[in-house]
């Protein structure tokens, strides 16, 4: 299945409410399946319903660029071929709209203690604990987190006390039982869609660290947060 979004704004409200770069009117593509092959095709089927129509004198050159590059683990289907990527600044996901809805899904982490941790009973300070808090557009995957028992609840998303919305957040240390529920959200509940990831803690901390390795999470700047 492919589905074309035109991007238009809404007919009321923000175009943007959660500030993550998203540009009114840009055209995207989403198709199922692991690879991009069905939106290629239905590009390579207009364009050749265009030059049987005369609107369209002959078929363009057709390259594709790939985050992966030449690493992208299938091949193109005719007459696609991969682009050079030298000189070609990728996009953000976000300044599209979603697949479903008008809202990206955001996460932001939070330190769940302060920089003084506890001393345990040997003397060994306890490992940090942070929170990671699923917002924005979680509605539809609603089913698949009840499924795997994500916690959910409402935050503040404001200064009025009635400013709230309802997230998923995951508890976490750096511990690898810990973890393993983050990729599962990722994974399983939010089927690798990419996530506008926002650092609530210190540039350099460790976890952050670990979810910058995630390939679905995409750092950024200054989106607004549950709380924020």
């Amino acid at each position: 299945m492919t589905r074309v979004v035109t991007g238009g704004p809404p007919p009321s409200g923000p175009s943007d409410p959660d500030q993550v770069g998203l540009v009114d009117w840009n055209l995207v593509l989403y198709c199922g399946g692991a690879t991009p092959a069905a939106a290629l095709d239905f590009v390579h089927f207009i364009l050749q319903y265009k030059i049987r129509k005369a609107t369209l004198l002959k078929l363009p050159d057709l390259q594709v660029v790939h985050v992966a590059g030449a690493s992208a683990g299938f091949a193109l289907p005719e007459p696609w071929r991969l682009a050079d990527m030298k000189g070609i600044e990728v996009p953000q996901p976000f300044a599209v709209l979603p697949p479903r809805g008008r809202r990206h899904v955001l996460a932001h982490l939070e330190r769940s203690q302060c920089e003084d941790e506890v001393q345990g009973e040997e003397g060994q300070k306890d490992e940090p604990k942070y929170t990671l808090t699923f917002f924005g557009g979680i509605y539809h995957f609603r089913a698949a987190s009840e499924l795997n028992r994500i916690a959910g609840g409402f935050a503040s998303t404001g200064a009025e006390e009635d400013q709230r919305e309802y997230v998923r957040y995951v508890g976490l240390t750096p511990e690898a039982t810990a973890m393993k529920q983050v990729i599962l959200v990722l994974e399983e509940v939010l089927k690798h869609l990419p996530v506008y990831f926002v650092n609530m803690t210190e540039p350099d901390d460790e976890m952050v660290a670990w979810l910058r390795q995630q390939p679905s999470i995409i750092p950024a700047a200054g989106a607004l947060g549950p709380g924020s």
